[in-house]
């Protein structure tokens, strides 16, 4: 598939709508399979390879010490002199790299974890689409899917483990 194939940044409202003072249980949310398909499959994989092309982690990377002579990153350490506050400082910095690359390796993580979610789920429905089911059934196929993923892939988590 072309680069320009693929879709570009998500844009929001330049104003946020306003929430209803009361909820509105007369609206019903529905996806349907086409655009789970296209989600799971166009959608997320384009933005995960933007996540492993993206050159602040890729110069991350470099900066922590795991990049190595591969990396995209020409920057591999911070020269910061040869005192004790330089040095420090460069101590420091390299643990900063660590710890937004780690954070990037996870976000990486969680989404491709959203992925086949969505892909368990897809084809969990394609199988049972010839069936008849109950909601019973169908809050069990969801709650196996969630199981299965470890926990839906979303949510949030990140913030600064470093290493």
């Amino acid at each position: 598939m072309a680069t320009t194939d693929l879709p570009g940044p998500i844009e929001g409202p330049t104003n946020p709508p306003t929430a209803p003072s009361k909820p509105d249980s007369g609206h019903t949310l529905s996806v349907n399979h086409d655009d789970l398909d296209y989600f799971a499959k166009t959608i997320l994989p384009y933005y995960l390879s933007q996540l492993e092309n993206d050159p602040g982690y890729t110069t991350m990377l470099g900066f922590s010490g795991d990049g190595g002579e591969t990396s995209k990153s020409n920057y591999t350490e911070l020269k910061a002199g040869a005192f004790d506050s330089g040095t420090n400082l460069q101590g420091l910095f390299k643990k900063l790299a660590g710890s937004v690359a780690g954070d990037y390796t996870t976000f990486h993580a969680q989404l491709e974890t959203a992925r086949g979610d969505v892909l368990t789920f897809l084809s969990q429905m394609d199988t049972a689409h010839e069936e008849a089911l109950t909601a019973a059934e169908m809050m069990q196929i969801l709650q196996d899917v969630i199981s299965a993923g470890g926990g839906g892939g979303g949510g949030g988590g990140g913030g600064g483990g470093g290493k």
